[in-house]
């Protein structure tokens, strides 16, 4: 319904000889309110995740405090077991005595932490619970939430893509093609009409590109002028036109990146769409999506880049897919510490077993959330452990470090074992993914860790690589050609209302 009440308004102001600013004002006044919409979908989903990064720390240091209650009680038993036998030495009965000491301190203060980690926990939550959020149900809000995001960023693409000056220029054109024509002169103005029409277009469709980006981050005019600039220089040099670098930077600005940000993050992101041949403005969305995820900033774009980039050359699977899979893992990913190069890792593992996109990020979600408690395992090759990703400090181990100390006990395990273990671990769902991991030999995990680990430049070499070639120096061409069409339509734009008067 937006696409065609646009279209109408631009080509009526067409029609009455009208200054096109009314439509455009329209236009820009509703992707504004979708993005204020936008805007506070994403803050919901911050706080949630800075609810589970809180739910994590309560569990933490819960553990912590069980931990340090169960040592100071058995060191308790021991002095007394030592004072009551009557032959303790002064030295162990002092070793005791100190070691109870500590012991209760670090209890007293790890309680009193876990009463300032609660209460902050609940704060949060009340503030969630009064934003309409079921705090019980934290993955399926998140769901909704992106949902809604999902289908809010949809509709701005749609206002986004309608301001352009199309059916404008063309119908007025067209009109001053029939009045030519009325005094037997078509022939003479046709071809100039033609090529100012295509020019026109190819200029608006840039301006309006680059309006809903200073729509969106309100950047400066001299702001403004450097992210254009960028973009133009983006279509002429790369397989991406100017057009397609302004709904990039809209993705970017969305994600709050000022141009600052967005200056230094577009390249690493050009290089990432041309290396796996995807759209633009789609790998602009995951990039900044999964950055902010893991809590990493612009500044970071070139390394995340570069591991996505090394991730699909060497896995069964696509920027895309993994941008998917980032979608449900990367929150909670990032809340517990894990690195993205592990992460990418485990996807690409999944991958080769089938088991990409949502279906990955979904597994290692649950994966994720299992992981942060206590690891029961049971095997005949070793009876029954209790196991902790967590260090000593209470932070979380590196998921490659967890990974090892799983596969270590699980090649112990029978074929029947492994999948009891796993399944009691992670749930019905999520264990799949998990063997996946754990039965990939020494070898195969280590090739992929290496590619990952060692990406540096990956995404640019790639896509000089995909580019080297003859279709690939076509499409460079013509994405220099539309550059061309907007550097000629954005001199004689400013008077093309004189043309539509004429």
């Amino acid at each position: 319904m937006a696409s065609k009440t646009h279209e109408m308004m631009f080509t009526l102001a067409a029609q009455t000889q009208a200054s096109f600013s009314s439509a455009f004002s329209s236009a820009q006044s509703q992707f504004q309110s979708l993005y204020n919409e936008a805007a506070a979908l994403t803050q919901q989903q911050n706080d949630i995740s800075a609810y589970q990064r809180q739910q994590s720390a309560v569990e933490s240091t819960q553990n912590s405090l069980q931990r340090y209650q169960e040592k100071l009680t058995n060191t308790q038993a021991a002095l007394e077991k030592l004072t009551s036998s009557g032959d303790a030495s002064a030295q162990e009965t002092l070793r005791l005595q100190n070691q109870e000491s500590e012991l209760a301190f670090k209890v007293s203060e790890t309680t009193r932490k876990l009463t300032e980690q609660e209460a902050q926990l609940g704060t949060m939550g009340s503030k969630l619970q009064a934003a309409g959020i079921d705090t019980s149900d934290l993955s399926g809000e998140q769901d909704r939430l992106q949902q809604e995001l999902n289908e809010t960023k949809s509709q701005m693409d749609e206002v986004d893509s309608e301001g352009d000056f199309m059916a404008s220029a063309s119908e007025s054109l067209e009109a001053f093609g029939s009045v030519v024509a009325a005094v037997g002169a078509t022939k003479i103005f046709s071809e100039i009409m033609e090529a100012m029409k295509a020019c026109a277009d190819a200029a608006a469709e840039f301006e309006f590109g680059m309006s809903a980006v200073a729509a969106i981050a309100n950047s400066s005019s001299d702001e403004m002028d450097s992210l254009s600039t960028k973009a133009l220089e983006i279509g002429a040099n790369t397989m991406y036109t100017a057009t397609e670098a302004a709904d990039a930077l809209s993705y970017m600005a969305l994600a709050g990146w000022n141009s600052e940000e967005m200056l230094a993050g577009v390249d690493g992101v050009i290089s990432l769409a041309a290396a796996s041949g995807e759209d633009l403005a789609m790998v602009s969305d995951i990039v900044t999506d999964a950055l902010t995820a893991f809590g990493l900033s612009a500044s970071d774009t070139t390394g995340f880049v570069d591991v996505l980039a090394a991730t699909a050359a060497n896995s069964n699977t696509t920027v895309n897919m993994l941008g998917e899979a980032f979608k449900y893992a990367a929150p909670v990913a990032g809340a517990l510490g894990y690195s993205v190069e592990d992460v990418a890792v485990a996807m690409g593992l999944m991958a080769n077993n089938g088991i990409k996109g949502s279906m990955a990020g979904t597994t290692l979600r649950n994966m994720f959330s299992a992981l942060a408690g206590d690891i029961d395992l049971s095997a005949a090759a070793f009876g029954d452990v209790t196991l902790s990703a967590q260090n000593s400090d209470g932070t979380m181990m590196s998921f490659s470090d967890t990974l090892g100390m799983l596969k270590g006990y699980f090649d112990q395990m029978t074929d029947a074992e492994k999948i009891n273990n796993a399944q009691a671990l992670v749930g019905t769902r999520a264990y799949a993914g998990l063997l996946a991991i754990l039965n990939t030999t020494e070898d195969d995990y280590n090739s992929l860790a290496d590619a990952i680990g060692n990406s540096t430049g990956a995404a640019e070499r790639m896509a000089n690589t995909r580019m080297d070639n003859a279709t690939g120096q076509l499409t460079l061409l013509e994405s220099a050609f539309n550059g061309l069409q907007i550097a000629v339509g954005q001199n004689f734009t400013p008077v093309l209302s004189d043309l539509y008067s004429a």
